[in-house]
């Protein structure tokens, strides 16, 4: 396995940590009423969770386009 592929796989692997983590804060924010301190909290929390896998996804799609794994 290339050094390339590797990085992807690890890329990926961050990538579905990630969102396996904002699904958590999404279900952690269905327990709580719509207004409460708790629910904001765990949507932000999934927000960002979101946000870093998009992340990782730009890396993983940056890496595909600039080596041979195509």
């Amino acid at each position: 396995m290339s050094e390339s592929t590797r990085r992807v796989v690890k890329l990926a692997a961050r990538r579905r940590k990630c969102l396996q983590g904002a699904k958590a804060w999404r279900n952690v924010a269905s327990m709580f009423d719509r207004s409460s301190w708790e629910r904001v909290t765990a949507e932000e929390a999934e927000h960002r969770w979101l946000s870093v896998a998009d992340r990782i996804h730009s890396k993983i799609v940056k890496e595909l386009e600039t080596t041979e794994c195509r």
